[in-house]
């Protein structure tokens, strides 16, 4: 509803004319002459107004409906009322409009539509089994097995899909010892693609607001979050298959892991506020934010384009310029939160947009880190196994 209502108010503000749309700005702004007439202390609480007037419409409303012995929930009156006058004074916003629709819905599917539902179902279910005799009966009771089984079934195929690409991981990694490191890089790999997709998809689609691609990508961040969890959950195994080639290589592979599931930690307290942020519809970022994250993602390209062409050449010794080009992003990450915080002085952001901003740049800053340790325990890892592997397995 939010959704449509903004998309309404954009379509009328091509039509209605700009000295009309002037026109009704100006009825909510008060003029500096007002206000420097008024002194601080006698200045109107807006607030106690708003109380006053909510207060004396809700009685005034409850008294006539209660002389004309209507049936009314007192509860439910005061509470439009407060809605209609906070919608009047401008207290509405994209920040608050989805709480405050969603408490008017909740008051109201509490009292009407829930009643509603139950008797409009109970009576087509009731009136079908009546008309049609036990024929009818079968019939509902095999709907309501086929909707049950048909949930099983979407479920089991879903733990399916999980169990087969585990069980893919665990072929390559426990058929034999003389592939551990070309195995393991495979698997960073495709976890750094993985992790890459996630990261622009959410920061594009918070740029452009694309509540699809956020919803589809943040269950993507979720199914990554419970693979990598499956792995570090056969840490066991492949430890022990690891003692045959190295001691140390078990520690360092268990490193890897470990900062993974960190890295994919990061990915979901990003992921999470930012599609909660676009679908229940708040302010978009501003354009100096949009500008500050079209460069983050710039970097990070950069980053992600470099730890893939390490791994592909299988060169684990230029770590410097992985550690080179994560204190670059540092640095654009420490620039751009002082820039908030400048925003956050001169109140151009709200609290809302402060804290996803924040939240976006700490996050990309725990991940990035995490992916360089991870690269580095991978280069031990790498260092270690070759070592050990006797030169016939070579």
């Amino acid at each position: 509803m939010v959704r449509t209502s903004v998309n309404i108010s954009n379509n009328l503000e091509r039509i209605i004319p700009v000295k009309v749309q002037d026109w009704i700005e100006s009825r909510f702004v008060s003029t500096e002459s007002e206000e420097s007439e008024i002194e601080e202390a006698e200045k109107p609480a807006f607030d106690m107004v708003r109380a006053a007037v909510s207060l004396t419409v809700a009685s005034a409303l409850i008294a006539i409906g209660t002389s004309l012995k209507l049936p009314l929930s007192t509860t439910y009156v005061s509470f439009m009322v407060t809605m209609g006058a906070s919608l009047a004074d401008r207290a509405w916003g994209r920040d608050s409009a989805v709480y405050r629709i969603t408490g008017v819905f909740a008051v109201v599917s509490g009292w009407f539509i829930t009643a509603l539902a139950a008797f409009t179902l109970a009576f087509i279910i009731g009136g079908f089994i009546y008309l049609t005799k036990p024929v009818g009966l079968f019939i509902v009771l095999f709907l309501v097995a086929l909707s049950v089984y048909n949930s099983h079934k979407r479920k089991k195929n879903k733990d399916q899909d999980l169990v087969d690409e585990t069980n893919s991981y665990r072929k390559e990694m426990h058929d034999t010892t003389t592939h551990w490191v070309e195995n393991s890089n495979d698997f960073v790999k495709k976890a750094l693609i993985q992790i890459s997709k996630i990261f622009f998809v959410t920061v594009n689609g918070l740029i452009e607001e694309d509540r699809k691609s956020l919803k589809n990508i943040n269950q993507d961040t979720e199914d990554f979050n419970q693979h990598i969890k499956t792995l570090k959950n056969d840490m066991y195994i492949v430890i022990r298959k690891l003692n045959e080639v190295s001691i140390e290589s078990g520690q360092y592979y268990v490193q890897v892991l470990d900062y993974m599931r960190e890295a994919a930690h990061a990915l979901h307290f990003m992921s999470q506020p930012v599609f909660d942020h676009v679908n229940n519809n708040h302010k978009p970022v501003t354009e100096e934010q949009r500008a500050e994250l079209i460069d983050l993602s710039e970097k990070m390209s950069e980053f992600f384009n470099l730890a893939l062409h390490l791994i592909n050449e299988n060169d684990h010794y230029k770590t410097k310029m992985i550690v080179t080009r994560i204190s670059e992003i540092l640095e654009l990450i420490n620039n751009s939160r002082r820039s908030q915080i400048k925003r956050i002085k001169s109140g151009d952001v709200n609290t809302r947009n402060s804290v996803l901003y924040l939240t976006i740049l700490q996050e990309t800053k725990s991940m990035i880190l995490h992916i360089g340790n991870m690269l580095k325990s991978l280069r031990d890892f790498a260092t270690h196994t070759q070592s050990q592997i006797p030169p016939q397995q070579e």
